[in-house]
């Protein structure tokens, strides 16, 4: 429409067509750049006709409910059409307010509105097309989805579950592991991880974690491995790639059976400067797994496609990855209780299925992680360079294919507590993963030793705000106020 107006403007001003056409097209691009555009969505545009006295004031109160549940109409209009319960402010309210409100900036540690209006007609094209459809549960988008991330990860297979959890569970029960098997992996991790082993009868065993990296140290694996060691559960934490290589190196000389922890990595890629050959202790490995994608180097991948991840539903849902036929065959099987045949269950498995909205969501979401997780990366960046003076403060290891999930920085000294309070009383969110390793958890009381570094790390690590579209000024006010605490 606004290409239309600009363009009959300058033509009816005399102005050259391509010219007029070149000046409409400049114009819309500056406006998509400075302003989130609100769409109209269509059905319940049509129910609006006949049914209010201004179409014109109700189809704005329409479009701006596509905003969330955080949004107003600002205007002079006291007749504005208010059908829809839409809030309106007028001028001299907005500024009365500014004058009497203190000047605070509302930082959540993370905000998805951005990612939703971006993608607003794309997804409701998306939901649409499912419920029109009908085929709710192990719809076409679910098969769809697998191939193209598949694709993506560069495995053979791919097989959509209901969650992360999930995931794990069903990955390990694919490869065997079960009752009277050790799993070696790390205690600093979402509960998950141990939680996984332990629910396929296996046993947890936890190797303590290198500062740097937050990741399982490859060094002490060996140390822990016995004869009933049947695999090795890394955890990409943060969106950090473990060290792989080595783990690998580990895996093959023992026999040993790799599922990854991808839960907070989609995207991720291994390289050698992510195993970390500066420690020491560590010998720098030349590998063959340079640039691949992490869930496609061990037996298994796991991953989780919760609302906050990287590559999040608006629901739970998880994946499988394996390049290992047997193991895919398994894995389908046990995400529908046990059939390969409905009606025909060969063993007891799981309702773990990843439903259709969730996949075609998915869907619209796969073609946009590479430059998410790019701004993730220039954001994490920024914050290094603003921290970099900061005393008390260490910031994340940056390495290549890393994709920051979470933006974690340690706070020394015992003030991380007193600086999450001062954050939160700017309105500046943050989180705490995790203030108890899983070793200490109730569940696991008394069974396990104490793990120094991961013992430590939990009370100072600190994860300050990050998303994808992240504004340079949100960053420099939230470390504004963070310095001021340690200047």
């Amino acid at each position: 429409m606004i290409d239309y107006l600009i363009r009959g403007t300058l033509k009816a001003e005399g102005a050259d067509p391509q010219e007029a056409k070149q000046v409409a097209r400049l114009t819309n691009q500056w406006i998509c750049e400075h302003f989130n555009l609100l769409t109209l969505p269509g059905a319940e545009s049509k129910i609006l006709v006949g049914t209010v006295e201004d179409l014109e004031d109700a189809q704005i109160a329409l479009a701006a409910t596509t905003l969330g549940e955080d949004y107003c109409i600002l205007t002079e209009d006291k007749g504005f059409c208010t059908v829809l319960g839409v809030p309106l402010v007028s001028p001299s309210q907005l500024l009365v307010a500014t004058e009497t409100t203190e000047a605070k900036q509302l930082i959540p540690v993370l905000d998805l509105a951005p990612q939703r209006r971006s993608l607003l007609p794309e997804l409701e094209r998306a939901l649409r097309s499912v419920i029109q459809d009908g085929k709710y549960i192990m719809g076409p988008e679910v098969k769809r989805f697998e191939e193209e991330v598949a694709a993506y990860l560069g495995v053979k297979h791919a097989i959509a579950v209901n969650s992360g959890t999930d995931a794990l569970v069903i990955g390990l029960k694919a490869l065997g592991i079960g009752a009277g098997d050790e799993v070696i992996t790390t205690p600093f991790s979402f509960f998950a991880t141990a939680e996984s082993i332990s629910n396929v009868g296996a046993k947890p065993i936890f190797v303590d974690i290198n500062p740097l990296t937050f990741n399982i140290d490859p060094t002490q694996i060996e140390a822990k491995i016995t004869p009933q060691t049947a695999a090795i559960m890394p955890v990409h934490l943060y969106g950090h790639p473990a060290a792989m290589a080595q783990i690998l190196e580990i895996a093959q000389k023992y026999d040993l059976k790799i599922i990854e922890d991808c839960a907070q990595a989609f995207g991720a890629r291994y390289f050698q400067e992510s195993v970390g050959s500066e420690y020491a202790g560590n010998p720098k490995i030349s590998d063959p797994i340079r640039g691949k994608a992490v869930g496609s180097i061990g037996d298994v991948g796991a991953y989780s496609f919760f609302p906050s991840k990287n590559l999040g539903a608006y629901g739970d849902g998880g994946l499988i990855t394996t390049d290992q036929d047997a193991v895919a065959e398994q894995a389908s099987m046990l995400r529908v209780h046990g059939a390969r045949k409905k009606y025909h269950n060969e063993v007891l498995g799981y309702n773990s299925r990843l439903d259709t909205i969730q996949a075609a969501i998915l869907r619209v979401k796969l073609p946009h992680i590479n430059l998410w997780n790019q701004a993730r990366r220039q954001a994490a960046q920024f914050y290094n360079e603003l921290l970099s003076s900061v005393p008390g403060i260490v910031t994340p290891h940056l390495v290549e294919g890393h994709v920051f999930h979470q933006y974690t920085i340690r706070v020394l000294d015992g003030k991380r507590d007193a600086l999450q309070q001062k954050l939160a009383e700017q309105g500046i969110g943050s989180m705490i993963y995790y203030p108890v390793p899983q070793d200490q958890l109730p569940v696991y009381q008394g069974q396990y030793e104490s793990y120094e570094i991961s013992t430590q790390l939990s009370q100072e690590v600190l994860s300050l705000p990050i998303w994808p579209e992240i504004e340079s000024e949100k960053q420099a006010h939230i470390v504004k106020v963070l310095t001021s605490l340690f200047c």
